[in-house]
C-alpha cells in the first residue's frame, strides 16, 4: 500500500494512504489534499497510478513542484522521495511486496539510499510527544 506522509509549515504531520488512482493538491477545497499556503496554486499538482507505478505531475503551478529538490513537470515516484509542494514536504512512501521483506541489512533499509533512509526514520518513525490525555 502506498501513502504520503506530509509535513507542513506548522511541523503537523499527517498521513494519507494512496487508494484512487488520482489524488488532487492544491489551495482550492475542492482538492484530494487540500494546503492553506499561498505559494500554491489552486490546482497544483496531482498524484497519478498508472499501472504498478506512481507519478507526481505538475499542473502547470505558479510555483513549480520539485522531487528530491529537482523542479518537476512530471516524475515517476519510488518510495522514498520527497517532494516539495509550497512549504509542504511530502514523503511517498510505498511497502515493498513481502516476498521482499528480509531481516538485517537485506531488508527495506538495505534498498534505500541513505538520504532516503534518513527522510524515512524522519518522517516514519517520529512519534508524537505524550500529553495529558495519554495518562504519562
Amino acid at each position: 500500500m502506498a501513502k504520503l506522509i506530509l509535513h507542513g509549515a506548522s511541523s503537523s504531520r499527517q498521513e494519507v494512504t494512496l487508494h484512487r488512482s488520482l489524488l488532487s493538491i492544491g489551495r482550492d477545497p475542492s482538492n484530494d489534499i487540500v494546503l492553506a499556503d499561498r505559494t500554491v496554486s489552486r490546482r497544483h499538482a496531482v498524484i497519478e497510478r498508472r499501472g504498478g507505478q506512481y507519478y507526481l505531475r505538475d499542473c502547470k503551478s505558479r510555483n513549480d513542484s520539485t522531487v528530491n529538490g529537482d523542479r518537476v513537470a512530471e516524475r515517476g515516484l519510488r518510495s522514498g522521495d520527497l517532494a516539495t509542494i509550497g512549504a509542504t514536504r511530502l514523503v511517498f512512501w510505498e511497502a515493498p511486496p513481502a516476498a521482499q521483506i528480509t531481516q538485517g541489512s537485506e531488508g527495506i533499509a538495505g534498498q534505500l539510499t541513505a538520504q532516503q533512509a534518513s527522510l524515512i526514520r524522519a518522517a516514519v518513525y517520529v512519534r508524537p510527544r505524550p500529553g495529558p490525555s495519554d495518562g504519562i
